[in-house]
């Protein structure tokens, strides 16, 4: 569902949507028809966040990340059918995002806009997908300043809440926050794998454990909010016929470049710091 959406905005090719929209269409009815609350308890959660090694602690938030991407692909879904042509779809899916958001936020918001168990990928998911109330939001973001100050400013998220760690950072004026998480060299993190000797992602955040690959692409999505956070480059219509460059600065860095190769052309965006200047 996500994959043909992402194809599409990249590339600008509806047939990417007019071939997959049937069977994403029927797997959202699926899970509607499965979960008729709305909230989807099965699947593998915010996976491989840091634990202790055992197979159930490998699984994390399961209830609050699931939904969240119900909620994420039903808005695909109700867009795909809006340039298909499609109203009455369109309409109608629509609606079933608004109401999976809405049971979402009556399920897990405690009240001062932490969510669940207030973890940084509780926190993170729902700000990520735009399922916060605007009024929320605000306290939402510091609920997740805290989550992080509880683990001492490090990871504690698996492959979504770490995909969209610095873009929901960022996007609240945190970006200073978010690159001291991902510069820390001692456990859990991307530094301390490297001060192990690593050279290429892992499976996950340990050096052993149940799963041992040393080479392993999913822990890579933050990769993506180099190029849209500090880059800035973003596309704000399909096929990059209209961009944003809006980088977000942080004091760690002195410096950036982001090149993208788009279907319109190469998009470079660069900024240094000189003299105190930008």
């Amino acid at each position: 569902v996500t994959l043909m959406w992402r194809l599409y905005w990249y590339y600008g090719d509806e047939d990417v949507l007019r071939k997959h929209y049937g069977t994403a269409r029927a797997y959202i009815d699926r899970l509607a028809a499965e979960h008729p609350q709305l909230i989807v308890e099965t699947g593998y959660g915010d996976w491989c966040a840091p634990n202790e090694g055992t197979w159930e602690s490998y699984f994390r938030e399961k209830e609050i990340v699931n939904t969240a991407l119900f909620y994420r692909q039903t808005l695909v879904v109700a867009d795909a059918a809006g340039v298909l042509g499609l109203e009455d779809d369109r309409r109608r899916y629509a609606a079933l995002a608004e109401s999976i958001r809405r049971a979402f936020h009556e399920r897990f918001h405690r009240g001062g806009g932490v969510y669940g168990s207030g973890s940084q990928t509780a926190q993170i998911m729902p700000l990520a997908f735009g399922m916060v109330p605007e009024d929320v939001a605000p306290a939402a973001a510091r609920a997740l300043t805290a989550a992080i100050e509880a683990k001492n400013r490090h990871v504690d998220t698996g492959i979504y809440g770490t995909r969209y760690l610095m873009d929901v950072l960022a996007d609240h004026g945190l970006i200073d926050l978010c690159m001291e998480m991902l510069l820390q060299r001692d456990y859990p993190g991307f530094g301390w794998q490297i001060e192990q000797g690593a050279t290429t992602l892992w499976e996950q955040w340990s050096f052993k454990g149940g799963m041992n690959s040393h080479d392993h692409a999913m822990f890579a999505g933050i990769g993506t909010s180099f190029y849209t956070r500090l880059g800035g480059i973003k596309a704000l219509s399909p096929g990059y016929g209209r961009v944003a460059i809006e980088p977000a600065v942080p004091a760690a860095l002195e410096w950036a470049e982001a090149s993208l190769d788009t279907v319109r052309g190469r998009i470079v965006s660069a900024w240094r710091k000189e003299g105190g200047r930008l």
